[in-house]
């Protein structure tokens, strides 16, 4: 029975109490004192004190009260004379930054700058007469005067200015000959044949025929002439050819107008010459007509009947007549 009973949870409180423990006296004294010491009250000192009623602060007072206490606390510091005390704490505050605009001046480029100031070993390219002519045709937007600015300056240039580049040239200032002339070769070399021509034809250069035709010799010619620009010998001047060519345009005008102008005065000749044969015939077709007209009243009076008129043919003159006046007046307004 007591063996179930235990199972069940159901034992007697005889079965079920622990054995109390038999301390000694000394121990149950140093027990008894501790717990007075934890049910005594907590007495904090001043400071303690000072931060628990900071973190819990006292309700505020009303705004209009707090303005006035304040106004009157700043009127009396300052008829005192006192300077404001500065508080400061443990943390560090940090200083605001504010981004101020600055305009940049300009920076002014070395006269060395893309070689467009060095004064190379020949003349400038406005200075060669051919060259100057087939320049100013060139629009400054034109692929093939950003190509020569890319060749000279190593730079596509300004538009407005690119023109004025170009003129400005002199030649090449090499600071190390060698790869600094491999690298215009090579250049040279990567450009096709129309613009590769029209480079030469820009210079004032041959464009040569058989081996001086080659690539090779053609970039070899340009290079020559950059390295040291002046003008190429026994080429013509192409301004005395525009002028030569010009005036030859404007005698061929002035003959072509002239025989124009003999060609309409022969035809106005003969139409004057035809249009006074005309007249004369008519007059004389005029008097013919009155000479008849007397003939048939003389024969009306000796017979004493009348004649008919053809009416029909003197309608057709009448509107011949008409006609030949239209034509006259067509050809005098022409």
């Amino acid at each position: 029975n007591v063996s179930s009973l235990a199972m069940d949870g159901d034992a007697p409180a005889t079965m079920m109490a622990a054995p109390t423990e038999t301390r000694p006296p000394a121990e149950q004294q140093q027990q008894q004192q501790q717990v007075a010491v934890d049910d005594a009250p907590v007495v904090m000192a001043e400071g303690e004190k000072a931060e628990e009623n900071h973190s819990h602060p006292k309700p505020k007072e009303s705004s209009v009260g707090s303005k006035t206490s304040i106004a009157k606390e700043l009127k009396s510091f300052n008829a005192e004379g006192n300077e404001p005390a500065v508080k400061t704490g443990k943390r560090e505050r940090r200083k605001t930054e504010f981004l101020a605009a600055t305009l940049a001046s300009p920076k002014k480029k070395d006269d060395g700058d893309d070689g467009k100031k060095k004064q190379g070993k020949g003349v400038k390219l406005r200075e060669i007469e051919n060259v100057r002519f087939a320049l100013d045709k060139v629009k400054r937007d034109d692929d093939i005067l950003v190509l020569l600015h890319r060749l000279l300056y190593k730079t596509p240039g300004k538009e407005q200015s690119r023109k004025r580049d170009v003129l400005d040239f002199s030649g090449f200032v090499y600071e190390d000959e060698t790869k600094d002339r491999e690298k215009k070769v090579v250049f040279l070399e990567k450009v096709f044949q129309k613009p590769r021509l029209q480079i030469m034809d820009i210079f004032d250069l041959p464009r040569g025929s058989g081996a001086d035709g080659a690539k090779e010799a053609q970039v070899e010619r340009i290079l020559k002439f950059l390295e040291k620009p002046c003008a190429t010998e026994g080429r013509p001047s192409k301004v005395e050819l525009k002028e030569k060519k010009k005036a030859k345009t404007t005698t061929k005008r002035k003959r072509a107008s002239a025989k124009k102008k003999k060609v309409a005065d022969t035809k106005k000749a003969a139409s004057t010459k035809a249009s006074n044969e005309v007249s004369k015939l008519k007059k004389q077709n005029a008097d013919l007509k009155k000479k008849l007209e007397a003939a048939l009243q003389e024969i009306e009076k000796l017979t004493g009947e009348k004649v008919e008129r053809d009416v029909e043919e003197e309608k057709e003159e009448d509107d011949d007549e008409d006609v030949e006046e239209e034509e006259e007046e067509e050809e005098e307004e022409e």
